[in-house]
């Protein structure tokens, strides 16, 4: 499997992966993908003002 060059980042977009691909409720599946999305907003030089918002998404 290759990666991101960033292990944490790699293991939690494999867990959200994983929890779609097995099917998972969505709330599980938003579990997993807001871990990866709260890792990446940790890493310097990331911007969340860049950041949007789907609106279906709410």
């Amino acid at each position: 499997r290759s990666g991101f060059g960033f292990p944490k980042i790699t293991e939690l977009a494999a867990a959200a992966e994983g929890a779609v691909k097995e099917g998972a409720a969505i709330e599980a599946i938003r579990e997993e993908v807001e871990a990866l999305a709260e890792y990446i907003r940790r890493i310097g030089g990331y911007d969340v003002r860049r950041e949007t918002r789907n609106e279906a998404s709410n």
